[in-house]
């Protein structure tokens, strides 16, 4: 990988956000701090140390960033210092002058620096800050006192968001977020330093501005306000309120990249929450989830039961407070009825409310009372399946058997091979040997070989031979099974069936020619022959060239080199004038 083809290997959104970082001016003059050693700073949520080294002919021997990412091997800032060093090279190849080279080195400046007095330094502090408002809300949010830090906070978020000028693109979106970028940087920065109260203030600062500017998820419909004063308008307002929360997605270009500014606030609050347990008094943890229903409630108040909802999940770590644990379960209760009574069939939100539930339940909550909630809410999620897991987990095999079969009465043909190994292991619990039989072979058909053994063991030995005599005849009527029919030959030790088979397909030759050789040699070889000369005479581009020379080689591994010898002699005779086909067979 080099600086010319540096976008060819790394993940398409990484390079495209980079790209967009670079061309947006968020990295820093890109100093030579040593022969192909490279460092720079790039603005994001924070400002992000990269060092890279470059080989002399640009390859890129390594990189590093301090941000966080672990999503892969390079990181969107990575990825903008490549895009930089890149127009460095061509600048310099066009007889320009690098932006590498221009500035001092990075020893030189340090040196520089401190023999500047503090009031020089803040000079060229503010010097640059005048330059670059960002830069300046970045500095500011770090270094601002305690009183003044959550309003200059607030004042960071809006000013980026009103200096916005195209706020209806997402890379105008993305733009807007930067200073609630930095202002959560900041909370993050407080959650480690055990300062709960003041990260959560500045989530929900972000959050506010987040929620006005970002698109919902979903698009809430308008209360009808025309004619307060008309009885029947009001009613038909009132006959219309489900309607007014049904789910629509906005459309953006590409939604995957959006913004994920409420999700990481909503994830900083839980973490924030989270250290509370271990940093607070039980009264203070009850008085800090007081704070969030209080917020999720205005956010209810607004329609807003998505980010309600998220803040609620963000609350599970309080759980293991005893008061705010029957405090959340009684908010999820009440959300669930309103929800439910609201929303018909499937809602994104009533699933999310689930899931924040499921997962408190499952750290924090009692296995009975855990079971009674996977049994109250059977039809959403996967819930039934682990009600139907913990079920044999516990014995209870009666119960999971009725739970899996009624799940697999609506069940799509895939999911029913779900609920059938379910029936199979409560079978087995139940010692009801006829009933795994049966759905055992349903699952060998469905499902694949991996049954056979299973199905094998629930036979006696003198049995056997005619089960197998009968999943014979089943498998033949099965052509799409093909494979799985040739590795139970296989097992079975069938080979005159195996042969059989491969007289009629002979592409299966491929795949079990060992274990017809030692009984089947000349025929194989034989149909081996037939097998590639058919392909050739069907074969019409490079790729199924490329093909019959991979068989050739088993033929070869087969029947030996002087056969192999035999049949790339005939092919060349045949199709000489193929000159791509003469081509692959020298291969």
């Amino acid at each position: 990988m080099n600086l010319n083809n540096f976008m060819l290997h790394i993940d398409p959104v990484i390079v495209d956000r980079g790209e967009d970082y670079y061309a947006e001016g968020n990295v820093s003059g890109v100093i030579c701090v040593d022969v192909g050693r490279y460092r720079a700073f790039v603005r994001g949520s924070d400002i992000y140390d990269v060092n890279v080294i470059v080989g002399p002919h640009g390859d890129i021997t390594h990189s590093e960033c301090s941000c966080p990412y672990e999503g892969g091997p390079f990181c969107k800032h990575e990825v903008a210092v490549f895009y930089s060093l890149a127009a460095d090279v061509k600048k310099a190849a066009a007889g320009g002058k690098s932006s590498g080279a221009s500035v001092s080195l990075l020893a030189e400046l340090a040196t520089a620096l401190t023999a500047l007095s503090p009031e020089e330094l803040k000079g060229i502090i503010l010097e640059l800050a005048t330059e670059d408002a960002h830069l300046t809300r970045a500095l500011l949010c770090q270094h601002v006192s305690d009183d003044a830090e959550l309003r200059v906070a607030r004042e960071i978020i809006w000013s980026t968001i009103d200096d916005t000028v195209n706020r209806a693109s997402v890379s105008g979106r993305v733009v807007a977020m930067r200073g609630c970028d930095v202002v959560l940087g900041k909370a993050k920065a407080h959650i480690v330093a055990g300062r709960i109260e003041r990260a959560i203030e500045l989530c929900m600062a972000v959050l506010a501005a987040a929620v006005k500017v970002l698109p919902a998820h979903y698009e809430e419909c308008e209360d009808d306000e025309d004619d307060e004063d008309d009885e029947d308008d009001e009613e038909d307002a009132d006959d219309d309120e489900d309607e007014c929360f049904e789910a629509e997605v906005i459309g953006v270009s590409n939604p995957e990249d959006e913004p994920e500014t409420v999700e990481e606030c909503l994830s900083e609050v839980e973490a924030a929450l989270a250290a509370a347990t271990d940093m607070r008094s039980a009264p203070e943890q009850v008085a800090l989830f007081n704070r969030m229903h209080a917020a999720m409630g205005e956010y209810v108040g607004s329609k807003r039961y998505d980010v309600a909802i998220g803040l609620l999940g963000a609350c599970g770590p309080l759980a293991t407070n005893l008061v705010v644990g029957r405090k959340l379960r009684e908010v999820y209760q009440e959300y669930w009825k309103y929800l439910k009574s609201t929303y018909r069939g499937y809602d994104e939100r009533l699933e999310a409310l689930l899931g924040h539930q499921h997962a408190m339940l499952t750290q924090h909550g009692s296995s009975a009372e855990l079971d009674e909630f996977l049994l109250a809410n059977l039809a959403h999620g996967d819930f039934r399946k682990e009600a139907v897991t913990r079920a044999l987990e516990r014995g209870d095999a009666a119960l999971a058997l009725e739970l899996a079969e009624v799940g697999l009465k609506s069940a799509s043909p895939w999911m029913g091979i779900t609920w059938k190994k379910y029936m199979v292991a409560a079978y087995a619990q139940m010692g009801n040997v006829g009933r795994q039989r049966e759905l055992t072979e349903d699952l060998l058909f469905a499902d694949g070989f991996v049954w056979h053994a299973q199905l094998k063991a629930l036979y006696p030995a003198e049995e056997w031979p005619m089960v197998r005599a009968k999943l014979v005849g089943r498998y033949e009527g099965k052509e799409q099974r093909e494979h799985d029919f040739m590795d139970f030959l296989a097992a079975e030790g069938l080979v005159d069936k195996m042969l059989e088979r491969c007289r009629k397909s002979g592409h299966l030759l491929e795949t079990w020619y060992p274990y017809l050789t030692e009984h089947y040699g000349p025929e194989v070889k034989h149909l081996f022959i037939q097998h590639i000369m058919r392909l050739a005479i069907q074969a019409s581009s490079r790729s199924a060239y490329a093909g019959i020379r991979r068989v050739a080689r088993l033929y070869r591994e087969a029947c030996g080199d002087a056969a192999e010898a035999e049949i790339i002699a005939a092919l060349r005779q045949t199709y000489a004038r193929k000159h791509a086909f003469m081509d692959e067979l020298s291969r």
